[in-house]
């Protein structure tokens, strides 16, 4: 639940579909989501074969709905699709988030947001880790507080999370680093995080 809504956002992933699917299987079934979901594919302006690696289904408040597609990507500098994206921290951070090369077992996801009228509503970068390849976690939360350094936003908090879980005797190592431009013109960085015992 969002502070303040009297309903929860139900979110439905459909994840790592390359591992099971060929491209063209992928693209039908994204088409097949959209005709349910009532969703414009063609407005999605996806490219002619993308490489879906994942999606998902936002259910919000009040009948609305979102739709997330994750393409895999190898070069991060690509034209936005929309001229709303053309902003000043663009192509500086997304520069900074492709310099992130201190951990070099991972791979990309760009992923486009819609909204019901199938129109873009946020760009989303995405590191995946491939934690079952990597023995130092260390590297990765180096990597993602230089970023956060880089780009002035308070890494305090992201420090203070660490502590605490080590507190807790539990190892806390990032899985997913993010970096996400929304319509507003605002700039949003996530990491996720697993934890096993230290």
């Amino acid at each position: 639940w969002l502070f303040g809504q009297s309903f929860p956002r139900i979110k439905v992933y459909f994840e790592e579909l390359f591992h099971i699917y060929s491209k063209v299987e992928r693209i039908r079934i994204i088409r097949d989501i959209c005709n349910l979901l009532d969703f414009e594919y063609s407005s999605l302006k996806l490219g002619q074969k993308p490489s879906i690696g994942a999606f998902c289904i936002d259910f919000l408040p009040n009948r609305v709905k979102n739709l997330k597609v994750y393409l895999l990507t190898q070069k991060l500098f690509q034209k936005p699709s929309n001229e709303f994206f053309i902003q000043p921290s663009f192509n500086k951070y997304l520069k900074y988030f492709s310099d992130l090369l201190n951990e070099i077992k991972y791979f990309y996801y760009m992923t486009k947001r819609f909204n019901d009228k199938s129109e873009l509503i946020s760009l989303k970068y995405y590191k995946i880790y491939e934690i079952r390849q990597i023995s130092d976690h260390r590297t990765a939360i180096q990597e993602i507080v230089e970023f956060l350094d880089k780009i002035k936003f308070d890494k305090n908090n992201l420090m203070n999370f660490i502590k605490l879980i080590k507190q807790n005797n539990l190892l806390p190592y990032p899985v997913i680093f993010s970096l996400d431009f929304c319509q507003e013109g605002k700039v949003k960085a996530d990491v996720y995080f697993s934890f096993k015992d230290a």
